[in-house]
């Protein structure tokens, strides 16, 4: 049921305008090679990465002073930013090194992911804590949404750290050992 509403939440967000997905193009899997030399090239520039980091960074100037979240309001609002400033990093490094893009691609991945979760968890606590504030809703469930909201910005939100050390550790000890090692 929640990820029906989930799922509801972004075809809205597409519907009234705020979330736009663009296509730049499709490519056949026999093209695979020319959809990785655009993104390499940059003719792919992640619109949609910047149209969802700006909803995160609206979302988190609307709640900053929340009485009881803004401490993870602030930690998403760090996250997002640091996001942006990542992005830019590998795309930039990508222009010198293409193998930059395939060395921060896995962790990358798991580093937005786990923003992304961030801000649908943090979502998922203003609710609760609103229904808690107005006595509506039931109260166990609002109370087991908050509980879990601060394990996963206290216990795996922090994960970042590590995936962000890792893609700005750069491509060089991937690329050292010949090809030929791999084949014994």
């Amino acid at each position: 049921a929640e990820l029906a509403w989930r799922a509801d939440d972004v075809l809205a967000a597409v519907a009234e305008g705020t979330l736009r997905v663009a296509v730049g193009g499709r490519y056949p899997l026999a093209e695979a090679a020319a959809a990785y030399a655009d993104l390499e090239s940059r003719r792919s520039q992640g619109k949609l990465l910047r149209g969802f980091t700006k909803i995160v960074h609206k979302f988190c100037a609307a709640n900053a002073g929340h009485p009881h979240l803004a401490s993870y309001v602030a930690q998403l609002n760090a996250l997002n930013q640091q996001w942006g400033e990542l992005t830019t990093q590998v795309g930039m490094a990508a222009m010198k090194n293409p193998d930059e893009v395939g060395a921060a691609s896995v962790d990358y991945l798991m580093y937005s992911g786990y923003i992304i979760l961030g801000y649908l968890w943090l979502r998922m606590a203003l609710v609760a804590q609103a229904q808690l504030d107005s006595g509506s809703g039931d109260a166990d469930y609002c109370q087991g949404k908050l509980a879990t909201n601060e394990f996963y910005f206290k216990r795996l939100l922090p994960r970042t750290a590590a995936h962000r050390a890792a893609i700005e550790a750069g491509s060089d000890c991937l690329m050292k050992l010949p090809a030929e090692i791999f084949a014994l």
